[in-house]
């Protein structure tokens, strides 16, 4: 292939991923400030598309206080972090997870109702995500 059309299909590879990146850009400042009943929302109805607004939306409902957050934190375990280029470090695929650690042992009886009541109905396929969650756990 002659060396302008390499340098056009260069260029034109790029602009695709660049523009494909500006339109699954999500505005996530309101959800920043989100009430529960928005954050609970924007979940339920699969509003949440990329991983800036993920991290926001999880990090507000750690600013609820417990009896709000770990409730709503149990309901979206299975939420999983869209899928983004950047580093993911030591997070789990699993946001609702992270914030359980966070709490550490605020979590541990809710946790342990939620695996009783739900482990034998659902094969515990939910179960299995939050193994290990806590700050004394060896798993």
């Amino acid at each position: 292939m002659p060396r302008p059309q390499k340098i056009l299909r260069r260029v034109l590879l790029l602009a695709t991923a660049v523009l494909t990146q500006l339109c699954n850009a999500q505005d996530c400042e309101s959800l920043k400030t989100a009430t529960p009943e928005a954050i609970v929302s924007a979940l339920d109805h699969g509003e949440i598309k990329t991983e800036l607004c993920s991290r926001a939306v999880f990090r507000r409902i750690e600013q609820f206080p417990n009896d709000e957050s770990i409730p709503l934190l149990i309901r979206h375990l299975g939420f999983r972090r869209p899928i983004s280029n950047e580093p993911h470090g030591l997070r789990s695929q699993y946001p609702a997870v992270d914030a359980l650690w966070k709490l550490g042992p605020a979590a541990e009886p809710a946790l342990i109702d939620f695996h009783r009541s739900s482990g034998r109905r659902e094969g515990c396929a939910t179960c299995e995500r939050t193994r290990g969650v806590g700050p004394d756990s060896t798993g």
